[in-house]
């Protein structure tokens, strides 16, 4: 089996959908944010704080680099993974690409204030949430396969990803 790949803006369900789908399909999970981590020895949040954004970015190609060497995994990305063209053509040629959305309100009751996300560190997190994913838009439009999240239970989800995986002849 290829790598499954499950991108997308935060809080659209990357992680929990990634590692239910992994269950289901009997294979290794792998959340790059988590990689970047361990790389780190510390938490994204403080290695934001740390080192910025730019030196956040280039760990995360690193681990892209790292997890894409095996095969067969489903794989979650950070929720700004594919701002790097580096990072979208790694993972396009890598397995299938599926990004998974919702809207900013639902984003927004998902996230909450914004705790621990550096990106929404601060006052009025819904309207910076409309405002990153309005940058990232063209972006996420890219990712061949697209799944909206608002009002689906993870378990709903991984249904659809499996019946796309099944018509695209991947399991």
């Amino acid at each position: 089996m290829e790598n499954i790949i499950i991108t997308g803006f935060m809080g659209t369900g990357k992680t929990e959908t990634g590692f239910k789908l992994s269950q289901k399909l009997n294979c290794h999970f792998v959340d790059i944010d988590l990689v970047v981590e361990e790389m780190e020895n510390r938490k994204i949040v403080d290695i934001f704080l740390e080192k910025g954004e730019d030196y956040f970015r280039k760990l995360e190609t690193s681990a892209i680099k790292k997890v894409l060497q095996k095969e067969g995994q489903v794989i979650s990305t950070g929720g700004g993974a594919l701002l790097k063209e580096e990072n979208r053509t790694l993972l396009k040629e890598a397995g299938v690409l599926i990004c998974l959305s919702a809207s900013p309100e639902e984003i927004f009751r998902r996230v909450g204030s914004g705790e621990g996300r550096p990106l929404l560190e601060g006052d009025d997190s819904l309207d910076k949430i409309r405002r990153i994913l309005a940058e990232r838009r063209e972006i996420y439009n890219q990712v061949p396969y697209n799944i909206l999240t608002d009002g689906k239970s993870s378990e709903e989800v991984v249904e659809e990803i499996v019946i796309l995986l099944k018509k695209l002849r991947v399991i």
